[in-house]
């Protein structure tokens, strides 16, 4: 994958959420997708915070636009690896978050895995001096 296929991809996924049409969100994604959040944790109760299956993640966004209705996630940056991607963004104005997408051969995701930061204002600030 290239950094322009990388950034159409974070675009249109940043894009399908912010909208929240969980339809097309789900576009993007195969049918045995993997996700794997510490969201799903706190909000399914499933400890190795994993779900499979597009009904799964279906039901992972529906319940993300129900309990956050003004859900926004802003576009930071992205990396790119062979056939995966990094999406890092801030989520609802607060959150940095770095979301790595694995893809198939046929540019679905397959496995998706949610990183996020604590808020900024509870991140200390360290600087560091070399002498």
């Amino acid at each position: 994958m290239d950094r322009e296929k990388a950034l159409e991809f974070a675009w249109e996924w940043i894009f399908a959420v912010n909208s929240h049409d969980v339809e097309k969100i789900l576009t993007l994604y195969s049918d045995d997708v993997v996700l794997d959040s510490p969201v799903i944790v706190g909000r399914f109760g499933i400890e190795e915070g994993m779900l499979q299956g597009k009904q799964h993640l279906r039901h992972y966004w529906e319940m993300a636009m129900e309990v956050r209705p003004y859900i926004y996630f802003r576009l930071i940056d992205v990396f790119v690896g062979v056939r995966t991607v990094i999406v890092y963004y801030e989520n609802l104005g607060r959150t940095m978050v770095c979301e790595t997408f694995d893809f198939d051969h046929d540019g679905k995701v397959i496995c998706s895995s949610s990183l996020p930061g604590e808020p900024l204002s509870d991140v200390p600030c360290l600087y560091y001096v070399n002498r």
